[in-house]
């Protein structure tokens, strides 16, 4: 893994005209709350997907391919927004976000938009060590709908209704409107909840623990197949063997198409909000959790599985973050499948570190570490760490979407690349 790259591009803001917009002059913060120029503004508790648009007949059929970011629900500047934004992917790293009609069913805030289409990239990368040339990509996983779940509505009440969310574009490839339907439901539905942790693949939604109206923290999963809207609960055959309750852990992250990992969150011990540092990844084929990096004591009780020998700490404490599945195979060597876990924080502070889960298919081997990204290339810019933001996968990179912040930053948005940087056998 010594030859993975990581660099951190600033996304500046566009107008309609498609003209750079600027922070006011010496600042890099954007107070204007009626007329701010990022459009995000400090945005936290959102959620985010990349899609591809619901199209007329009339509507090339370049256009109706052409994937967009959309961004839904959270908190920005003490209020909920019901406005949803939408920006093309293929401007980036420049964003010009348009804002769109407001949904009633939009204006919510800890809930997650999933799109459940297989990762493209995963497969599609040659996996054989005698191949010779490097490759990287992100694997992107826009779907013509994504899928809302959870999170608490304009009464701040939690909810567990599942709707359809797409976007519509008219004959000139301009978004008119995002649509939300509910899908009609069987089966056992989770709990209402907010603050879960979500992931989808090959048309099923999961959602993992979160707070609910009984429980502070939970660890129960779910899956629902959207399609036919039945929902049922996995059980791990081995309850000790599993995660502890949690909240915001936010992304179950797929590595292969019957594996996602899991990372972090946190849990309340006597009214204090405490973070795990643990991994785990769940096989959709025996439904069993395994423990990649397990807990320590402190942060929670320990179950008999654990030893007194256990590894030291990896990957720093932290909830609150989100994560998207890259793939990258250095030249001479197999191919690395890396869940990457962006912001969050521990208690008050934060870590501005890429948290790396990397599988290696080959001989399914998983190695944990912490990486600094390289600081944009100009500027020297870092994204300060952020809490809760919205991470999608995009065909140029991560893209980072605003969250709580140490120090507000005008754009609010930046992109992490990957490449591979080395030649020769790992």
């Amino acid at each position: 893994m010594e030859s993975l790259q990581m660099q951190w591009v600033e996304c500046p803001l566009l107008d309609a005209a498609g003209v750079v917009l600027h922070p006011p002059s010496g600042s890099d913060d954007d107070d204007d709350g009626d007329d701010p120029i990022d459009l995000l503004n400090r945005r936290e508790g959102h959620c985010s997907a990349v899609v591809y648009p619901v199209t007329s007949i009339d509507v090339p059929a370049a256009s109706s391919r052409e994937s967009w970011v959309l961004v839904c629900g959270g908190y920005s500047n003490g209020s909920v927004s019901a406005t949803p934004l939408v920006a093309r992917t293929t401007l980036l790293p420049a964003l010009q976000w348009v804002r769109l009609p407001p949904v009633d069913a939009l204006e919510c805030d800890g809930a997650t938009l999933t799109t459940v289409g297989s990762a493209v990239g995963v497969e599609a990368m040659p996996t054989t060590a005698s191949a010779s040339s490097a490759l990287s990509g992100v694997c992107t996983t826009a779907a013509s709908a994504a899928y809302l779940f959870g999170g608490l509505d304009a009464d701040m009440n939690r909810r567990n209704t599942l709707y359809a969310v797409t976007l519509h574009i008219d004959a000139d490839a301009t978004p008119v409107m995002v649509q939300v339907a509910e899908v009609q439901c069987t089966g056992t539905p989770p709990e209402a909840r907010v603050r879960h942790g979500a992931g989808g693949h090959a048309g099923c939604l999961y959602i993992f623990g979160g707070e609910t109206d009984t429980q502070e923290q939970s660890s129960d999963l779910y899956v629902c197949d959207v399609q036919a809207g039945v929902w049922r609960v996995l059980a791990s055959p081995s309850p000790l063997l599993s995660p502890a309750p949690r909240l915001l852990s936010l992304s179950l992250l797929f590595m292969t198409p019957t594996t996602f990992v899991l990372y972090g969150g946190a849990h309340f011990v006597n009214g204090d909000l405490r973070s795990f540092a643990d991994v785990w990844s769940f096989d959709l084929a025996t439904e069993t959790w395994s423990v990649v990096v397990p807990p320590e004591a402190n942060d929670s009780t320990p179950g008999s599985e654990w030893r007194a020998d256990a590894p030291q700490r990896v990957l720093p404490p932290s909830n609150g973050h989100a994560g998207c599945v890259f793939a990258l195979r250095p030249s001479g060597s197999a191919t690395y499948v890396c869940a990457a876990f962006l912001g969050g924080k521990n208690t008050s502070e934060g870590d501005d570190a890429v948290k790396l889960v990397c599988f290696r298919p080959q001989t399914k081997t998983i190695e944990v570490c912490a990486r600094s990204a390289t600081p944009v290339a100009v500027s020297r810019k870092l994204p300060h760490w952020r809490y809760t933001p919205a991470v999608v996968s995009t065909e140029k990179g991560l893209l980072l979407l605003a969250g709580q912040c140490r120090h507000p930053q005008t754009p609010s948005a930046f992109l992490l690349t990957v490449s591979i940087g080395g030649v020769g056998e790992e």
